[in-house]
């Protein structure tokens, strides 16, 4: 029973989303290329605007997305006025929280390269608000497919236009535009689109309703947006723009770390799971603990390799400049162990009907955030941003572990044998490092190896039990 459930929900993990998965790999990539292209100090400007951005972005999720598809799934006739609501909410709160972005510039960064950058990223941040209902709608008709093919083909674009502009050595404002007009006329594509399949119309007294049971969710998404990036914005508010540049740098690589287990967990994990919750609770507990098991040793593995590989990454793809950015890389990459950790737990809360005390818990990450990245960003710059992200996710651990725990929702069950291999891995990424100090390309060879020979053990017992299994009758 629980092997075939997990195998199943593994298999919607791996083919679910691919659309968003590839457009924002996409968009990380280019990010790496548009660092390399201009430098760290311009690309510390381009990340604390887009930033400001896409913080702006997040307080337009107050729920009229969710409740579009919850109620536009329920009752279809609805869905042309759910649309129209939520196209028309999330444009005048989007507008309104750009103009204070706009003015609170000066307070977060000094540089004059960023009311010039500002318009053109805001022109990108504004289009992506508005594409969410459209895309929701499609998603609602059952349209996954063209959602995908749309997402996919602006990523394409977005990377393909980002690599001649670098090939042609333009400065960072050409990136910035290159961006907002691509994400505009995407916007524009995609409402033709959509136009064409549902009709739009406008019902303000529904609003209400739609956003009611769905508020909950978008508080808890502006507070991960907050205490996620708010150490960058302290780091330009303290420090110079280079400095950001180094941060901006390795966070882009953790960030593109994260993209498989967020994408798994959010979009085919957790709708799973609120089935299960309201129908059978051994199999809501069981894919809880599959979970565990099958992302805290991705999730330590990737981060070992980031520590190893950190040096080659960093100047291989970005370059002699940004060696800053190693030591940088080599505390941040834990945050992808840690996160991937708390995966399960932070999907048991939300499926479980426990988001307002997520919410509570986020808070006081929130506020842990701002205390500890004031003193520590102030007085020790990239190195105390990236030890408050890493205290941030700590904060998280054990706020939502042991209270899942204790609400019966996950358990450690068979996480004791994965967790001497991975105590190795870790072993293995800081010895290498100590013994082999300088970029070198035999380091990663020799983590890989290693690695292969600590899980062997545990990857046969697997197969021992998946394969070999049911023959033992007939042996």
């Amino acid at each position: 029973m629980s092997n075939s459930i997990f195998s199943t929900i593994l298999k919607r993990a791996t083919y679910a989303s691919t659309g968003e998965l590839i457009a924002r790999i996409s968009a990380a990539i280019a990010g790496i290329i548009i660092a390399r292209a201009v430098g760290p100090a311009p690309f510390g400007v381009y990340a604390v605007v887009w930033v400001l951005i896409m913080l702006s972005v997040a307080f337009t999720r107050v729920g009229v997305t969710m409740g579009l598809k919850r109620d536009g799934a329920r009752i279809p006739r609805l869905l042309p006025s759910l649309l129209g609501n939520s196209i028309i909410v999330k444009a005048i709160i989007g507008l309104c929280a750009l103009s204070v972005a706009y003015f609170s510039l000066s307070a977060v960064t000094r540089s004059e390269k960023a009311p010039v950058l500002f318009l053109p990223l805001a022109l990108a941040g504004f289009s992506t608000l508005c594409v969410e209902p459209l895309f929701a709608a499609l998603y609602v008709k059952g349209r996954q497919k063209l959602v995908s093919f749309l997402m996919m083909g602006r990523g394409f674009l977005f990377l393909t236009g980002v690599g001649i502009l670098f090939y042609f050595k333009f400065d960072i404002i050409v990136f910035a535009w290159y961006q907002g007009i691509l994400y505009f006329v995407a916007l524009i594509i995609v409402c033709f689109t959509v136009i064409s399949i549902i009709s739009i119309s406008v019902n303000f007294s529904k609003i209400l309703s739609q956003v009611k049971g769905s508020f909950v969710f978008g508080i808890s998404g502006i507070l991960y947006s907050i205490y996620t990036q708010l150490p960058i914005l302290l780091l330009s508010h303290f420090r110079t723009e280079e400095e950001v540049g180094f941060f901006a740098v390795a966070f882009r690589f953790v960030e593109l770390s994260l993209l498989f287990g967020v994408a798994a967990s959010n979009n085919t994990f957790i709708p799973s799971l609120f089935g299960f919750y309201k129908t059978n609770r051994d199999k809501f507990r069981h894919i809880c603990e599959s979970m565990q098991k099958l992302f805290v040793p991705v999730g330590i593995f990737i981060a070992s390799a980031l520590y190893v590989c950190a040096d080659t990454i960093i100047i291989i793809l970005q370059g002699e400049e940004y060696r800053q950015a190693i030591g940088i890389l080599r505390i941040l990459c834990w945050i992808v162990a840690i996160h991937y950790a708390v995966l399960a737990a932070g999907a048991s809360l939300t499926a479980a009907d426990r988001m307002w005390i997520k919410v509570f818990f986020q808070v006081c990450t929130t506020l842990t955030t701002l205390l500890v990245g004031v003193v520590f960003i102030k007085h020790y710059g990239a190195t105390g941003a990236s030890y408050a992200m890493i205290i941030l996710q700590l904060v998280l651990i054990f706020l939502y572990v042991p209270y899942a725990y204790r609400k019966k929702l996950i358990g450690f069950s068979g996480l004791a044998k994965i967790s001497l291999p991975a105590v190795l891995m870790v072993l293995l990424a800081l010895i290498i490092v100590q013994l082999i100090p300088d970029y070198n390309l035999l380091t990663p060879a020799i983590f890989f190896i290693g690695t292969l020979f600590i899980w062997l053990p545990v990857a046969m017992e697997i197969l021992k039990h998946s394969i070999f299994k049911p023959y033992a009758k007939e042996l």
